[in-house]
């Protein structure tokens, strides 16, 4: 194992309010976010939206500012960036800024959750009949 995949990727995100529930009033302050480390290998299994830091309901002015602040923070060529964390970041980005790659990622996510619902009780409801 090479040294980047024992690191620890540190990024900031949202508390992942909906905008519904948030409130005209909603900040986006330092305070309202909170800081988490994620393995190298956690990062690779989330989806886009919780790689920037969005909702699934985010605006397309706030996926990029997330981006923007996310990948100035962990570009490689600054003192203490990512490479990995940038390229996870950024793979992310280019995904959802694009409306129509964002919406054939949606509906690729929306499968995929549903398959994980499917298996779930599929499992559950197996063991039950024993």
């Amino acid at each position: 194992m090479s040294f980047e995949t024992m690191e620890l990727v540190n990024i900031e995100r949202d508390e992942m309010v909906q905008p519904e529930d948030a409130g005209p009033d909603r900040s986006n302050s330092r305070e309202s976010k909170q800081e988490r480390l994620f393995t190298p290998e956690e990062l690779a299994k989330m989806n886009y939206y919780e790689r920037l830091g969005v909702s699934e309901n985010a605006t397309a002015g706030e996926i990029q500012e997330n981006f923007r602040e996310l990948s100035t923070r962990y570009h490689p060529d600054k003192k203490g960036g990512n490479d990995f964390a940038f390229r996870y970041i950024s793979e992310a980005y280019t995904a959802l800024k694009d409306p129509e790659k964002r919406k054939e990622y949606d509906k690729q996510l929306k499968k995929e959750r549903e398959k994980a619902r499917t298996r779930t009780s599929s499992a559950s409801g197996g063991a039950g009949n024993r």
